[in-house]
C-alpha cells in the first residue's frame, strides 16, 4: 500500500494491478497515469459518481478525464465502502454483498491533508509571508494560482 504522492513523486513504484482507493480528481489522474504505463488499474469511490466530492472540478476536464478512463478501460467501483485491505487485495461491499478485487498494489488518493511546515518555519523570520496553494488545504491548481493571484493583489 502507498500513498499517490509517493507515487506520483517517483518514491515509491506500483506493481501490475493497482487499486486506487479515492475517485476524486486526484485518484482519477492517478489511474489514467498508472493505465498509460500499462497497468491494470481499478478504481474504488464511495461516492455515486466520480470527482463528485470536493472542489468542483470544471466540466471539460471532468468530461476529458471520464473518456480517458473509458478509453483507457480503467474499472470503476462506485457506491463502493473500503471493508479490508488484504495480502490479496482490497475486499469492497456491504457483509454479505463484499467482493475482493485483486492487487499487487493499492494506492491511497483520499484524503489528504495541508502541510504548512515551512510556514511556519518561517513565521516571524520573513517579513512578508502568506500561506497558500495546499500549504492551506489541498485543493487544485486553480485554487493555488487565484492564492497567488490574492497576495499579489494585498502587497
Amino acid at each position: 500500500m502507498i500513498t499517490c504522492v509517493d507515487l506520483l513523486l517517483g518514491k515509491k513504484t506500483a506493481g501490475e494491478n493497482v487499486v486506487v482507493i479515492g475517485g476524486g480528481l486526484v485518484g482519477c489522474e492517478t489511474a489514467l497515469w498508472l493505465v498509460k504505463k500499462g497497468k491494470k488499474v481499478t478504481i474504488v469511490e464511495i461516492l455515486p459518481e466520480l470527482m463528485a466530492g470536493g472542489l468542483p472540478v470544471p466540466q471539460m476536464n471532468r468530461v476529458m478525464l471520464l473518456d480517458l478512463l473509458a478509453f483507457h478501460k480503467v474499472k470503476i467501483c462506485l457506491g463502493a465502502k473500503v471493508q479490508e485491505i488484504t495480502d490479496e487485495g482490497v475486499l469492497v461491499g456491504e457483509d454479505l454483498n463484499s467482493k475482493l478485487l485483486t492487487a499487487d498494489t493499492i494506492v491511497l488518493a483520499s484524503g489528504l491533508k495541508s502541510d504548512d511546515a515551512l510556514y511556519q518555519a518561517l513565521t516571524g523570520k520573513v517579513a512578508l509571508l502568506f500561506a497558500s496553494g495546499d500549504c492551506q488545504q489541498p485543493r487544485n491548481i486553480l485554487a493555488a494560482i487565484w492564492d497567488g493571484y490574492e497576495v499579489g493583489q494585498a502587497i
